[in-house]
C-alpha cells in the first residue's frame, strides 16, 4: 500500500519533525519516508547539507588556493604573476563555495520533477512538494560525504594537490581513483560516483518505491538514472 499523507497526520506532527527528519532516513528510513510524504519538511535538510558543504570547502581553502597556481585557466597557470594567482584561488574558493549553495538545489528540483512526472503518469497525483522532501532528504548521506572530504582534503598539506585528481582522491571513497590525472573532465564525472552518493541514490530508489506504484526494480533504475543524469550535466556543463 503506497504513502498517502493525510490531514490528521500533518497537523499532528512533532514541531521537531524536521530536524529529526534527517536522522531518521539514515538510522529508520522506513520510518522516515511516511513522515517525510506526511510532513513534506526539506528545509531543514537543504541546510545541513548547504552547511556540510560550505564547510568542506572552508577545510579545503589553502589546497584549493594551492591549485589555483597550477591546474589549467581559468583558475591559475604556473608562471602567472603571485597576485593573479591569489585572486584565482579566491575566486576558486567563491565558486565552490556558491557550488554548495546550487548544485543540491538544482539537483533536489530536476529528482523532484522527474518522480512527479512518473507519478503523473502512473494516475497518482502526489503533490510536487512530497517529492521534493523527499529528494531532499534523501541527499541527507551526502552531508557525511561532505564532511569526509574536506576533512581528508585538510589532513593533507596543501602543496601535496599537484592536480584535480589528487584533490578529489584525498578521500578514496570515489570512482575518481580510475581517472587519469591529465583527463580533468574524467576525473570530475568518476569523483561524482562515491559511497554517500550511492547510498542516497538507494535511499531514493526505496523511498520513491514507498509513496508511488512502481517496482522496486523501477524505482532504482529511475534514480541511477537521475544520478548519472546529473553527474553528466554537472561535468560537461562547467
Amino acid at each position: 500500500m503506497k504513502l498517502s499523507p493525510s490531514p490528521e497526520t500533518h497537523e499532528a506532527r512533532s514541531p521537531w519533525l524536521g530536524i529529526r527528519l534527517p536522522l531518521d532516513v539514515v538510522i529508520a528510513p522506513a520510518r522516515a519516508f511516511p513522515e517525510i510524504a506526511a510532513s513534506r519538511e526539506w528545509l531543514t535538510a537543504y541546510a545541513l547539507i548547504v552547511a556540510s558543504g560550505l564547510a568542506a570547502v572552508a577545510w579545503s581553502a589553502p589546497a584549493l588556493r594551492h591549485l589555483a597556481g597550477v591546474v589549467h585557466p581559468p583558475f591559475g597557470a604556473a608562471g602567472r604573476p603571485a597576485a593573479e594567482i591569489v585572486e584565482a584561488g579566491n575566486a576558486l574558493i567563491a565558486d565552490a563555495a556558491l557550488q554548495q549553495l546550487l548544485t543540491p538545489l538544482f539537483a533536489i528540483g530536476l529528482t523532484a520533477m522527474v518522480l512527479t512526472t512518473i507519478a503523473r503518469f502512473k494516475g497518482q497525483a502526489t503533490p510536487f512538494r512530497v517529492y521534493l522532501a523527499l529528494a531532499t532528504n534523501c541527499l541527507v548521506p551526502t552531508i557525511f560525504g561532505n564532511l569526509v572530504t574536506g576533512a581528508a582534503v585538510a589532513l593533507h598539506p596543501a602543496a601535496s594537490y599537484h592536480d584535480l585528481r589528487a584533490f578529489n582522491v584525498a578521500a578514496p571513497d570515489n570512482l575518481a581513483l580510475f581517472a587519469s590525472s591529465s583527463n580533468p573532465k574524467e576525473v570530475g564525472f568518476l569523483g561524482s560516483f562515491d559511497i554517500f552518493t550511492l547510498w542516497s541514490t538507494i535511499l531514493l530508489a526505496f523511498g520513491f518505491a514507498a509513496t508511488t506504484p512502481v517496482k522496486v526494480s523501477t524505482a532504482l533504475a529511475v534514480s541511477f538514472s537521475i544520478t548519472l543524469a546529473l553527474a553528466t550535466y554537472f561535468t560537461f556543463s562547467s
